[in-house]
This record gives C-alpha cells, sequence and structure tokens, in this order.
C-alpha cells in the first residue's frame, strides 16, 4: 500500500471480541537507488487491536487502539535532491478497500535519523506521545544534531498522530528551536499540518544577525544588528505570511507584514514594513553595506 517492500519477522494472534494482533521485527525497504541496509524504518512491534466482529463483517479492519514500539527511522536527502522518504500510495483494490478506521495511535520509543546534505543537517529525533491528567494524548518530540552546519536543539509537543490527516480540527503545536545563536519559537494550531492549512501561529524569531535566518526560512537576508522579531505565521494561496510583525533590529523598531512565495530557485518576497524609529545604519545591509555605524 505504501509502494515498498515490508517484511514482518513474526505474527502473533489471541482472537476475541476484542482480538489482540502482534507484528515484531517490521522492516519497510529503501527506494531504488538506495542501498538496502539500512534500510528507510525498523519497528521492534506494533500491536493493534482489533474489533473482531465490524472488521469480518466490513472487510475493513476496525481497530480501537494500536501501538508502535521502537520505530527507528533514516531519512536521507543526497545533495542531487533524491531522498528515500517519498512513497507511492498505492489506492485500494476491491470491492472493500475502505480507509482503516483507528481510534488511538500510541508511540512508545520512536527515533528518527535526519541527513539532508545541500542543507548540511544531520540531526536525531526522539519522538513519544504522552497522556495528561485528562486522558488526552499529545506527541511529544525532540532533536539535536546539526543544521546549516550549525548546532541545533529542537523541543516540540504537538496534538495526536491521527488528528494530522484530519482538515476539520485545529492541530495544537509548540516548538522551540535553537539553532547556532539564532532562536525560533511557534505556538498556536494547525487546521491541516501536512500542508500548513488554517495556521493561527505565533512566531518569534531573535538572534545576533538577521543573516543567520537564511537556512531556517530559505530567504536570503542581508546583515543586521541584533534583532527581535514576533508576529503572526500563517500559510494560504501557496504562500507564507507573517503579519502583525512588531520588533527591534538594532536601535530601529520594525513593524509590518512579509509575504513569501517559495516559488522555483528564487522565493518571492513582498516586505510592507513601517517604523517609528529608523536608524538608517542598522539598515545598511539592505542597500549593499554592512550595518553600523561610519561604515
Amino acid at each position: 500500500a505504501i509502494g515498498r517492500a515490508v517484511a514482518i519477522g513474526g505474527l502473533q494472534v489471541r482472537l476475541g471480541q476484542i482480538s489482540l494482533v502482534t507484528f515484531r521485527d517490521v522492516t519497510v525497504a529503501n527506494p531504488e537507488g538506495f542501498d538496502a541496509e539500512p534500510p528507510f524504518a525498523r519497528i521492534a512491534s506494533v500491536e493493534l487491536r482489533l474489533d473482531t466482529w465490524p472488521t469480518l463483517r466490513d472487510r475493513t479492519p476496525t481497530i480501537p487502539s494500536a501501538e508502535i514500539q521502537g520505530l527507528d527511522v533514516l531519512a536521507m536527502t543526497r545533495a542531487d535532491g533524491t531522498s528515500n522518504t517519498g512513497f507511492t500510495l498505492v489506492a485500494p483494490s476491491g470491492e472493500h478497500g475502505g480507509a482503516v478506521a483507528i481510534g488511538e495511535l500510541t508511540f512508545r520509543d520512536g527515533r528518527a535519523r535526519i541527513l539532508h546534505e545541500s542543507l548540511r543537517a544531520d540531526f536525531a529525533i526522539q519522538m513519544e506521545t504522552r497522556a495528561d491528567a485528562q486522558g488526552h494524548q499529545s506527541l511529544v518530540a525532540s532533536a539535536h544534531g546539526t543544521y546549516a552546519g550549525a548546532p541545533l536543539t529542537a523541543q516540540m509537543t504537538g496534538g495526536t498522530i491521527l488528528a494530522v490527516g484530519h482538515a476539520t480540527q485545529p492541530w495544537p503545536m509548540e516548538l522551540e528551536v535553537e539553532n547556532g545563536t539564532t532562536r525560533a519559537s511557534v505556538h498556536g494550531t494547525i487546521i491541516n499540518p501536512l500542508t500548513l492549512g488554517g495556521a493561527d501561529l505565533q512566531l518569534t524569531l531573535s538572534g545576533p544577525d538577521m543573516r543567520f535566518l537564511t537556512p531556517l526560512t530559505g530567504v536570503p537576508i542581508p546583515s543586521t544588528p541584533p534583532f527581535r522579531v514576533t508576529g503572526k505565521l500563517s500559510y494560504g494561496e501557496q504562500r507564507f505570511h507573517f503579519t502583525e510583525m512588531q520588533g527591534q533590529v538594532g536601535r530601529s523598531d520594525l513593524g509590518g507584514t512579509v509575504t513569501i512565495e517559495p516559488r522555483g530557485a528564487r522565493p518571492d518576497v513582498t516586505m510592507d514594513l513601517r517604523a517609528r524609529h529608523v536608524d538608517l545604519a542598522d539598515l545598511a545591509g539592505f542597500i549593499g553595506g554592512n550595518p553600523g555605524r561610519g561604515r
């Protein structure tokens, strides 16, 4: 169904009104053009609680809960852009090829290593699901390594895994990133995390120089004095919108909106900026100079 070879090392079934089905030592192969070892993913075990009668009657698996234990992913993108993360989803065949219904999905001891040559990125992610006192689940992840050749640390708390593909309810997210000397934080909700649809996020960026934002944003930015800006981040019509922006760049205050259309090799950037106080020495980088007085 995912267009990859999937191998199952062991299968155990305990029948009942709610049957327990356990797959052990599961591997998901790399696509053609990548070495067979290590594979794209290894999973120690997948445990499914299967509602037996609806499954047999409708010929569509009805799964009240599932637990994935020991997920280990290696995601690679080469300098030429080829990656092992793309999947060719095969449409279900047959009269009863409907979607699988899963009530709750739990991750235990999930790991992923991300290698991206052109971004000079090599970092590891630890992830698991946690439940609060009311039983509400959330996805918790942390990352450590390098990005753009600089040290990277990140912490994220989001909604449930199964809500990722639903475009009906907001998916909460809190993200803190430190990449070298630059810090970014994102708080808010997204209707569809896979497409960034319906984003209602508060973004804060700070650091000693805006040029260090280029690896994080994909937009070349001239050198500036220390800065801190905050505003609302959204996505629509294939454009990122940074609105209600307020902040400080050196001695200058800065507000307004920034729109980024990430098309092709060069993103299209439109800015509508306003300030109550401007020291032109802070903005010299935008007209080909170096920020600071006497330059």
